[in-house]
C-alpha cells in the first residue's frame, strides 16, 4: 500500500528533534519532491546516498555510514532500508522537515496548493534569479530553460515546492507563504474540502511569527482560508490577497490570450504590498497558454514584491519564463502539429488545460486530440463522472489503463506496472471510456504505441495533441512524433 494514503496520527508526518542531516540517506531518491532536496544536500556539502526502485533498487547495505535516513510519503513501512534504519535506531526524518531544516538559515518562500505549485514555484524562481536576487530553490518538475529544478544560491532567498497531498506541508514553516488554491483532491488522505482548509489553515499559523501568506481568492476554497485568517486576526501574520475584487492587494483585472492562444495578457493593479505604493495598471505578459497560469503568474508577482522585488521588474521578468516539464509543455512538432504534455489528473486541472489548448487549436483552425493516462484509483472512483465531462473538451480521446502508484509528475517517471493490478487498472479506465459521452470518439488501449497510432493517425494539419495525466500518456507523445514522420515517409 502506498504509504501516502496512510492517515497520520498527529494529522501530519512526524517530525523528528535535531536530527544530524550531516551525512543522509534518501529512500525513493528520484521522486518529484526528493530529487531537488537531494541536489540541494549534496551541494551544501553534505556526502549524500540515495537510493530508487528506477535505479538499483533498496538494500539495508546502502544504510551504511549514515547518520540520518530521508524518506516520502511514497515509501511504505515494509520498505527493507527503512526496516533497517528503526532497527539500527537511525532518525528517519520526512522529506518535508529536512527541506524546512536545510533551508531554515534563508527567508523561505513556501509555495502550495492543490493545483499550481509547480508553476508557481518556478515562476517565482525564474523572476527571482533574473532580477538578480540570486536564489536557493527547490520545484518538484524541471524548468524548460536551464533544465534545473534545484539550486542553491548565495542569496538569502530560498523558494521552495510545499506538497500538501500527505498533510507534509505542516513540516514546513517559511516566512513568506503562497496559496495558489484549495480544492478537494487526494480523497484517500482528505475527507472532503472543509478537511483540506483545515489543514492549510494549520499551515498558515505554522508560518514564521511576522510572516506573510499571499492568496488566491479568486478560488473559492482559498477565499474561505483569507476569511478565516482575516477572522482569527494572528497580530503575527500578513495577509496578503490576489484576486479579482477592488479590495484585493494585487487585483487581477483581465486576462487576455493573444492571437495565437500560446501566451496571455495579464492586467494588474497593484495596491499597498508590503508598503509599496499602489500604482497603475501593470501590463504582464504571460508566455505559457491558458488563464490558469496567469494567475499563477499574478501570485509571484504579488509574493515578489513581498520580496522586495519592483513589480515592474517581477514583470519584465515574466515575460522571458519558458515554462516547467509537463506543466503545458511542448514536447515537439511534427508535419506543422504540435505536441503537448500535461500532467492535469484532477478535473479541475484538465478542464483548464483543455480549454487553453482548446483556444490554440481554434486560431490553428485544427481540433484537439488528447491520450490521457488517469492517475490514482480513489481520485478516478471519485470523480469519474467529472473526468469524463472536462475530457469531453477533446475532440478525440485515447484513454490508458489508470496509473495507480506514486507519479512524480515528471517526465523521468517510468510508470511502472499498477501495485494494485493490471486488471483493476483496465476496469476503472474501460467505465471512465464509458462515462464520455463521445461515440466513437473514444478509444482505449493499454499499450502506448496503439495510442501514439491511434493520434498520429486521426490528426491532420492544424490540429493540436495533448498527452496528459500518468506517466503512460508523457511517453506516447514522442511515439506519437515518430508515427507522424512515418506517415510523412509514406
Amino acid at each position: 500500500m502506498d504509504a501516502r494514503s496512510i492517515r497520520w496520527p498527529a494529522g501530519r508526518p512526524p517530525a523528528v528533534i535535531c536530527p544530524d542531516l550531516a551525512r543522509p540517506h534518501l529512500i525513493g531518491s528520484a521522486g518529484a519532491g526528493m530529487a531537488p532536496l537531494g541536489e540541494l544536500l549534496v551541494a551544501s556539502g553534505r556526502r549524500v546516498t540515495g537510493s530508487d526502485l528506477r535505479d538499483a533498487g533498496h538494500d539495508p547495505a546502502n544504510l551504511a555510514g549514515a547518520s540520518a535516513v530521508v524518506v516520502s510519503s511514497a515509501i511504505p513501512d515494509s520498505n527493507p532500508e527503512l526496516q533497517a534504519a528503526y532497527a539500527a535506531g537511525l532518525a528517519v526524518v520526512h522529506r518535508a522537515q529536512a527541506l524546512d531544516l536545510l533551508l531554515g538559515h534563508h527567508y523561505l518562500v513556501g509555495v502550495t496548493g492543490t493545483h499550481g505549485k509547480t508553476s508557481t514555484t518556478a515562476m517565482l524562481a525564474h523572476i527571482a534569479l533574473a532580477t538578480g536576487t540570486d536564489p536557493t530553490y527547490a520545484i518538484g518538475a524541471r524548468l524548460l530553460g536551464d533544465g534545473t529544478r534545484s539550486r542553491l544560491g548565495d542569496g538569502k532567498f530560498a523558494i521552495a515546492e510545499v506538497d500538501e497531498s500527505d498533510r507534509s506541508h505542516l513540516l514546513v514553516h517559511p516566512q513568506l507563504a503562497i496559496v495558489t488554491n484549495i480544492e478537494h483532491d487526494h480523497v484517500e488522505q482528505y475527507d472532503d474540502l472543509p478537511d483540506v482548509i483545515e489543514a492549510m489553515e494549520r499551515f498558515a499559523q505554522g508560518i514564521a511569527a511576522g510572516g506573510t501568506i499571499v492568496i488566491n481568492t479568486a478560488d473559492p476554497g482559498a477565499a474561505v482560508l483569507a476569511d478565516r485568517l482575516r477572522i482569527a486576526d494572528l497580530a503575527s501574520l500578513t495577509v496578503v490577497t490576489v484576486g479579482t475584487s477592488p479590495d484585493d492587494d494585487l487585483r487581477i483585472v483581465s486576462t487576455t490570450p493573444t492571437d495565437s492562444g500560446g501566451a496571455t495578457v495579464l492586467t494588474l493593479q497593484v495596491g499597498a504590498i508590503s508598503g509599496v505604493t499602489a500604482c497603475g495598471p501593470l501590463l504582464v505578459t504571460v508566455p505559457v497558454p491558458g488563464r490558469h497560469q496567469a494567475v499563477n503568474a499574478a501570485l509571484a508577482i504579488a509574493a515578489a514584491i513581498e520580496m522586495g522585488i519592483g513589480a515592474e521588474a517581477a514583470a519584465e521578468a515574466i515575460a522571458s519564463y519558458e515554462g516547467v516539464d509537463r506543466r503545458l509543455s511542448v514536447t515537439g512538432m511534427t508535419r506543422g502539429i504540435p505536441i503537448w504534455d500535461s500532467y492535469a489528473h484532477h478535473p479541475t486541472e484538465i478542464t483548464a488545460d483543455l480549454q487553453a489548448l482548446r483556444e490554440i487549436a481554434q486560431t490553428r483552425g485544427g481540433r484537439l486530440l488528447v491520450a490521457v493516462q488517469p492517475c490514482g484509483l480513489a481520485r478516478l472512483d471519485a470523480y469519474r463522472t467529472r473526468i469524463a465531462r472536462a475530457l469531453e473538451a477533446a475532440d478525440q480521446i485515447v484513454i490508458l489503463p489508470v496509473h495507480t502508484g506514486t507519479t512524480t509528475g515528471t517526465a523521468a517517471d517510468t510508470g511502472a506496472a499498477a501495485p494494485d493490478g493490471a486488471d483493476v487498472a483496465a476496469e476503472a479506465s474501460h467505465a471512465l471510456a464509458a462515462a464520455i459521452s463521445k461515440p466513437g470518439r473514444v478509444h482505449y488501449t493499454d499499450d502506448p504505441d496503439d495510442a501514439a497510432e491511434l493520434l498520429a493517425r486521426a490528426a491532420r494539419r492544424g490540429d493540436v495533441l495533448v498527452t496528459m495525466g500518468g506517466p503512460a500518456a508523457s511517453h506516447v507523445g514522442p511515439l506519437a512524433e515518430q508515427q507522424l514522420a512515418r506517415l510523412i515517409a509514406v
